[in-house]
C-alpha cells in the first residue's frame, strides 16, 4: 500500500506540470475540486449521525 501513495503523488505532479504548461484547461482542474467539495457537503448532510446508538438497539438489517 505504500507505493499507492507514491503513485498518487506522481499523478498530482503530472497534473501540476501539465496545467502549468497550459496543456490542461483551468475548467478541467476546477471541476474535480468542485465535485469533491459537493460530495463532501452532500455526504455530511445526507448521512448525518443521530447521536450515539447503543449496540444492538437499532439495527438496519
Amino acid at each position: 500500500m505504500g507505493s499507492l501513495c507514491v503513485m498518487e503523488l506522481q499523478h498530482v505532479a503530472f497534473i501540476m506540470v501539465f496545467s502549468a504548461s497550459g496543456l490542461v484547461p483551468l475548467l478541467d482542474l476546477i471541476f474535480p475540486a468542485f465535485a469533491s467539495a459537493y460530495l463532501l457537503v452532500l455526504s455530511c448532510l445526507a448521512f448525518r449521525s443521530h447521536g450515539l446508538v447503543s449496540s444492538g438497539s437499532q439495527e438496519i438489517f
